[in-house]
C-alpha cells in the first residue's frame, strides 16, 4: 500500500521523537532514582550515626539507660529499632514483646503509607555499630530495620513529583514533536506535490506553464529550476517538430508541385515534350533524392558511430583540397581564403570530416558577399586537432544561433536571400563531429561574419 510522503514523514518523524523522548525519560527517570537512592542511603547512614552517638553519651552518662524508652520512639518515628550491648558484648537493653510487635506494626503501616511494598519479615536488617566516646569503645548498638529505611511524606512527595514531572514533559515534548512534524512534513510535501502536478502538466504536453513556488529548501529548488529549464526546452522542441514537420512537408511539396505541374502539362498536350523541359523535371528529382540521401546520410552516421572508417591523414592537405573545388564560387564572388596551418595529422574519417569541410566552406561562400575574406586555422595541441573557419559575412542573430544545428533549419537572413538550402548541412556537420567524440562551436556577430570551429581528439 503506498502512502503519501507527508504522511511518511510524519510517521516516521513521530516515531523517531516518540523512542528519542521515551528513551530520555526512562534515563533521566533512572539516572533521577538512582541519585535519589544514593541520597536516600547517606540519609540513613548519617541518621543511624546520630542515634548511635547520643546514645552513646546517655551510655556513658546513665549504665542503666533509664531514658531508653524515649529513644526507643524515636527510633520508630526513623522506621527502625535497636538493642544495646556493653562493651563485652553482653545484652543490657532490648525491646520487650510488646515493643517488637510495637516496632513491625509501624514500620508496616509507614511503609505502606509511603505507597511502598510491606514489609517482608524474613528481610530483616541487623548493622551493628560502635558506641564511641571521648575515643573509647564503650559499647555496641545493633540497628533493625526492613530494607532501606522508608522514605519520609516529604521524600515520597518528591519522587512522585519527579515522576509526574518527567510524564508531563514527555507528553509536551510529544505534542511539540507532532506539531514540528506537521509543520516540517508540510513544508517537505507542498513543494513535491507542486513539482508532481506541474510534471503531469508536462505529460500532458502543457509546455506554457512555469513553476513558480518559494522554497528555502536548496536541493527543491534546483529542482524547480531544472524543471523549469526542461520545460522551456520541451517548448521550443515542441515547436521545432511543429516547424520541422512544416518545412520538411514544404521542402519535399515543391519539388513535387514542380514535378506534378510539368508532367500534367505534357500529358494535357499543353507543352511540348522537351530535353529542357524533360532536365527541369530531372533537376527537382535530384532535389528530392539530395534531401532524402541527406536523412538518411545523417540517420546512419547515428547510428554507427562506432563503425568510422578511421585512418591517419593530413587535416591542412585535405582542407587544400576542398578549397581546390570551390575555385570557381570563389572567384565568382572575389573572396580571399587565407589558411593558417601546419602539419596536422589526424586520426578520423577522412570522407566524413572531408563533408564537413565541404558545408563548411559552403556555408562561408554563400553568406559572403564579394570582395570579403574568408579565414581558415588549423591546429592542434598534445591531445586535440582544432579546425576554425572565419568569414566575414551577414552573420546569425544571436537568437538563432541554438537552433542552426536543427534538421531543415534555414535562419532568417537566409530566407531573405532565398538561398537554395535545404537547412540540413549544420546537422549532418554536427552529426559527424559527435560521432568523432568532439566539440562543435558557433559565434556570431550580425553583419560582420560567423565563426565555426571543431575539436576532435588526435587518437
Amino acid at each position: 500500500m503506498k502512502i503519501s510522503i507527508r504522511k511518511q514523514l510524519l510517521i516516521s518523524f513521530l516515531g523517531i521523537s516518540s523512542v528519542i523522548i521515551l528513551g530520555l525519560a526512562i534515563t533521566g527517570f533512572s539516572l533521577a532514582v538512582s541519585h535519589f537512592n544514593e541520597y536516600i542511603l547517606e540519609k540513613q547512614t548519617k541518621t543511624l550515626n546520630q542515634f548511635s552517638d547520643y546514645l552513646a553519651v546517655e551510655f556513658y552518662r546513665d549504665k542503666s539507660l533509664n531514658s531508653i524508652s524515649t529513644y526507643f520512639k524515636n527510633a520508630l518515628e526513623s522506621n527502625f529499632y535497636f538493642e544495646v550491648y556493653d562493651q563485652d558484648n553482653i545484652l543490657i537493653w532490648r525491646p520487650s514483646d510488646d515493643q517488637l510487635k510495637l516496632a513491625n506494626s509501624v514500620l508496616s503501616q509507614q511503609m505502606e503509607t509511603n505507597g511502598l511494598p510491606s514489609v517482608d519479615q524474613e528481610k530483616l536488617i541487623s548493622e551493628r555499630q560502635f558506641l564511641i566516646y571521648n575515643n573509647q569503645q564503650i559499647g555496641s548498638i545493633i540497628f533493625y530495620y526492613y530494607g532501606t529505611i522508608p522514605f519520609t511524606v516529604h521524600d515520597t512527595m518528591f519522587i512522585n513529583g519527579l515522576k509526574q514531572s518527567i510524564i508531563y514533559i514527555s507528553i509536551l515534548g510529544l505534542g511539540t514533536s507532532v506539531v514540528i512534524t506537521l509543520l516540517i512534513s508540510k513544508k517537505l510535501s507542498t513543494p513535491l506535490v507542486t513539482i508532481n502536478d506541474f510534471t503531469k502538466k508536462l505529460i500532458q504536453g502543457n509546455f506554457e506553464s512555469e513553476l513558480i513556488l518559494s522554497t528555502q529548501i536548496s536541493e527543491l529548488s534546483e529542482l524547480m529550476n531544472s524543471l523549469n529549464v526542461l520545460s522551456e526546452y520541451l517548448e521550443d522542441q515542441s515547436s521545432l517538430r511543429k516547424r520541422l514537420t512544416y518545412d520538411m512537408s514544404h521542402e519535399i511539396r515543391t519539388p513535387l508541385a514542380t514535378l506534378k505541374g510539368n508532367i500534367e502539362a505534357m500529358i494535357d498536350g499543353i507543352w511540348d515534350i522537351t530535353p529542357e523541359r524533360l532536365d527541369t523535371c530531372r533537376i527537382e528529382i535530384d532535389r528530392l533524392t539530395r534531401l532524402v540521401s541527406n536523412i538518411e546520410l545523417i540517420n546512419q552516421i547515428e547510428n554507427t558511430y562506432d563503425s568510422l572508417e578511421k585512418s591517419y591523414f593530413y587535416l591542412n592537405e585535405l582542407t587544400y583540397e576542398v578549397i581546390d573545388t570551390f575555385e570557381s564560387a570563389l572567384r565568382s564572388k572575389d573572396l580571399q581564403v587565407t589558411v593558417e596551418s601546419g602539419e596536422v595529422q589526424i586520426w578520423a574519417d577522412k570522407d566524413k570530416i572531408q563533408q564537413v569541410l565541404v558545408n563548411l566552406l559552403n556555408n562561408a561562400i554563400k553568406f559572403s558577399g564579394a570582395h570579403k575574406s574568408i579565414n581558415i586555422t588549423i591546429s592542434q595541441d598534445r591531445n586535440f586537432s582544432s579546425f576554425e573557419i572565419k568569414d566575414t559575412g551577414i552573420g546569425i542573430d544571436n537568437n538563432q544561433l541554438s537552433h542552426i544545428f536543427d534538421r531543415f533549419y534555414t535562419s532568417k537572413n537566409s530566407q531573405e536571400l532565398k538561398l537554395n538550402g535545404q537547412g540540413i548541412g549544420l546537422s549532418i556537420v554536427q552529426t559527424i563531429i559527435k560521432a568523432h567524440h568532439g566539440f562543435l562551436n558557433v559565434s556570431s556577430v550580425l553583419n560582420e561574419g560567423t565563426t565555426f570551429k571543431f575539436t576532435i581528439p588526435k587518437k
